[in-house]
């Protein structure tokens, strides 16, 4: 009976487990809002410095969400994106601004999404909530001009 029990409980935190996130760039440092975010669905976190960071390390960590910083060269980010369609990845990557950032979607869920409308830093917290929990895009967004 014990074994069982066990057993079970070990499927139920197996399906209540969220998706690791993994953070790519030169120091910790630009992801310690998010990091408060993600510690809070429960998630777990790892950082790698953007030399390390292939489709490999991705997917053999079992990371469903990627989040780059700004320091990871564009070419590398192109080749992440396109080599993680049809996986189950989410991948993200940060823009600076005059007055702060936007987060540009480049894969969600396995899907390309370059193009779609990037996020202010505020509602990105909400979109990277959704993703985490493996809600589909919301079909009501932010106002685009504001």
């Amino acid at each position: 009976m014990v074994r069982s029990e066990l057993a079970h409980k070990s499927r139920t935190l197996a399906t209540l487990r969220r998706p690791g996130v993994l953070l790519v760039g030169k120091s910790e440092m630009w992801a310690s809002l998010l990091c408060k975010v993600i510690e809070k669905v429960g998630a777990e976190i790892a950082f790698i410095p953007p030399s390390c960071a292939t489709v490999g390390c991705i997917l053999h960590g079992s990371y469903g969400v990627v989040l780059l910083d700004s320091c990871v060269p564009s070419e590398q980010r192109k080749n992440l994106a396109r080599d993680l369609v049809g996986s189950p990845v989410s991948l993200f990557y940060v823009y600076p601004v005059e007055m702060g950032c936007w987060w540009l979607p480049a894969v969600r869920f396995g899907e390309d999404c370059h193009g779609s409308p990037g996020f202010r830093s505020r509602e990105f917290l909400e979109e990277l909530d959704r993703v985490l929990q493996g809600e589909p895009l919301a079909t009501v967004r932010r106002s685009q001009g504001a």
